[in-house]
């Protein structure tokens, strides 16, 4: 087994990749596919995110496996809002995370990286690759309601992290995507 990126325990480390591995099963057992994707390139001097994808039928099971992780991101964005809106230092991005949904129902996690900020609606521009759905592109202007964000980062150029909880979570269960 290998080891746990976030250095907790191992059989947590276990638990959640069995989470993750029964979400793919469900979904290769039955009908549609959903797709959360979180993938995003930002330039040379940041890391690139690349996506994971789980199929299935059941979105409400992969909610919540992922509750507490979007409970975590939505109680601390108010600070990173505010952040952002004092103005975050030369190099800095905002993004949230969100889902796109195309008119067949089927929905793609992406993040957006935010422009400015309105009463509780977000602009920006799709920063992910939208390979999943119609209808969206990376570079698309969009509002995101902030009720419908799901995560936030604020990457700094060194590539480093803060926030990302959804991103992170997957990460730890499928070791570095």
């Amino acid at each position: 087994m290998r080891s746990d990126p976030t250095n907790r325990n191992p059989l947590a480390a276990l638990c959640c990749r069995l989470h993750v591995l029964a979400l793919v099963l469900i979904g290769f057992a039955v009908g549609p596919v959903w797709v959360a994707a979180q993938e995003s390139e930002r330039g040379p001097e940041h890391k690139r995110d690349c996506p994971v994808k789980i199929r299935t039928h059941n979105p409400a099971l992969l909610d919540s496996v992922l509750s507490s992780y979007v409970a975590d991101a939505r109680r601390t964005y108010p600070k990173a809002r505010d952040r952002f809106q004092k103005g975050l230092p030369t190099g800095y991005i905002f993004a949230v995370v969100t889902r796109f949904r195309d008119s067949s129902g089927i929905w793609e996690q992406a993040f957006v990286d935010v422009d400015r900020l309105g009463a509780d609606v977000v602009f920006g521009r799709v920063a992910s690759e939208i390979t999943a759905i119609t209808g969206y592109h990376r570079k698309d202007a969009v509002k995101v309601q902030e009720a419908e964000i799901l995560d936030w980062v604020i990457v700094a150029p060194d590539g480093s992290e803060e926030g990302n909880f959804v991103g992170k979570f997957l990460d730890r269960c499928g070791g570095q995507r």
